[in-house]
């Protein structure tokens, strides 16, 4: 599917550099095909993609984690509890701490 976040493909999501080649998957692990199948999915240069798996706990993880899950719970129309069905749990910032 393709990704429900608006962006130039030249350019990272995350830092605005061009060639911007690679596609993060947002939520990987066991929800890697659940980002593929309601795209949440970005592209970012190869800087920011080493850089967020490196630091999963980072503010910029945690945030884009967060952020995603707001974007595709109001584009998809679905409520807390579809979200945590079909991802395990709520990302949202104020509920991770």
């Amino acid at each position: 599917m393709k990704s429900i976040f608006s962006q130039d493909p030249e350019i990272c999501y995350l830092c605005g550099k061009r060639n911007a080649s690679d596609v993060h998957h947002i939520f990987e692990g066991s929800n890697r095909r659940a980002s593929d199948e309601y795209g949440l999915t970005i592209r970012i240069c190869r800087e920011c993609h080493v850089y967020i798996h490196y630091y999963p706990k980072s503010d910029m993880a945690v945030y884009l984690k967060s952020y995603a899950q707001e974007k595709a719970m109001q584009h998809y129309g679905w409520s807390i509890e579809e979200w945590i069905e079909k991802f395990g749990k709520d990302y949202r910032e104020r509920n991770l701490q």
